[in-house]
């Protein structure tokens, strides 16, 4: 969920989860960490490997090495053909290695489609959070906000992990959810953040809230309500002074409309000609909710955050824009970092320096909620 937000439209429709005690350290999380591989490499030490749905051992030793490929007739691990289709993989003695990158827990190998795997890493959640809180924000800042994303992070895995309790795994390693890259990511701060926060989450009624985040704000967060249209009550509009320190607080996009048309063209539109781009409509924090593309073809109207996604969300960095008309090209101009729901993070940190606990930072983007601890089933 790195400096913007992708949710899978099915998700939308529930906004919060019942929030259930578990025993400490024991709640799980199921990551995609690699999709559409031919082949992967894992290592470390006593590796031992079982099919997944008998428990029988396919492999195990202290080589240290194996090759797992998808091919036309299954899997083959070094070379020998194996009936299985999806595996298990632990080092009862420490990390397994993915391709050189290090992992905590077990993992899977799933025989997706042709010619493709899927590798999914299991762990405890503490274990996940080590690993990617400093993926979605910078060691480098206080400790305070990176406990504030500590726990934001593990509220939204949560809310994800309930509601794709029926899937084969609970979260994307990616900015389609939360950025994760295994136990090398791990240092002193983001395991202080993980550990001095355990087991708390942000939930509305006794039940874990979408813990959305962003890089930047801009001055005002948005409704997530106006992002989504889920209706939802619990991530409201609040005014941020704390994020202008944001390197590229003010933005600017020039692109050629050909390139636009090129775009647009790509995802099943008809645009041959663009005569004009302009907003339609915009929400109470002056975000486009509606833009017009005019020209030859269709005259298409899309949402501010579908534009975001065909033209880049790394480049229309937010939906709080502008648009000027050029010869031959379009130009954006904007303010902000990310879809505008939630925590801003450049705001934590600001905060954070400024003397703000991590629990007054959440509380003050997420003004409605409360923290609660999952292990302890308590107010904290």
């Amino acid at each position: 969920m790195k400096k913007h937000l992708i949710i899978f439209p099915l998700l939308l429709t529930l906004y919060t989860v019942p929030l259930v005690s578990v025993t400490s350290g024991q709640e799980m999380v199921r990551v995609a960490i690699m999709k559409d591989q031919e082949s992967v490499k894992i290592s470390g030490g006593e590796i031992c490997i079982t099919d997944f749905l008998t428990g029988q051992t396919l492999a195990s030793g202290n080589n240290g090495s194996v090759v797992i490929k998808k091919n036309e007739n299954g899997l083959t691990i070094n070379k020998l053909l194996i009936s299985s289709t999806r595996i298990k993989i632990v080092n009862p003695s420490g990390f397994l290695k993915v391709n050189g990158k290090g992992y905590r827990g077990k993992l899977e190998v799933i025989e997706e489609k042709e010619h493709s795997l899927l590798i999914i890493n299991e762990l405890n959640l503490e274990d996940y959070l080590a690993g990617m809180v400093t993926q979605e924000m910078s060691s480098q800042w206080p400790v305070e906000a990176l406990k504030a994303q500590a726990v934001a992070a593990r509220t939204y895995a949560l809310f994800q992990k309930a509601n794709r309790k029926d899937a084969l795994y609970h979260l994307e390693s990616t900015v389609l959810d939360q950025v994760y890259n295994g136990s090398d990511s791990e240092n002193q701060l983001s395991l202080q953040a993980v550990n001095n926060t355990q087991g708390e989450v942000i939930t509305f009624h006794n039940e874990i809230i979408s813990a959305f985040y962003h890089s930047c704000c801009g001055g005002q967060t948005e409704p997530a309500r106006l992002v989504w249209q889920t209706g939802s009550p619990l991530l409201q509009s609040v005014i941020c002074t704390f994020c202008s320190d944001f390197p590229r607080y003010f933005w600017e996009l020039k692109l050629s409309n050909e390139e636009i048309i090129k775009r647009f063209n790509a995802e099943g539109y008809r645009l041959d000609k663009i005569e004009d781009i302009k907003v339609t409509k915009r929400s109470e924090t002056n975000r486009a909710m509606e833009i017009s593309i005019q020209g030859k073809g269709d005259n298409i109207s899309i949402t501010g955050n579908e534009l975001r996604r065909i033209l880049g969300f790394e480049r229309l960095r937010s939906t709080n824009f502008i648009v000027k008309k050029l010869r031959g090209s379009t130009q954006f101009l904007g303010i902000g970092y990310g879809h505008g729901a939630g925590l801003c993070q450049w705001g934590a940190k600001r905060m954070a320096e400024n003397g703000y606990t991590y629990r007054q930072i959440l509380l003050y983007y997420y003004p409605v909620g409360e923290i609660k601890n999952i292990y302890e089933g308590v107010n904290k």
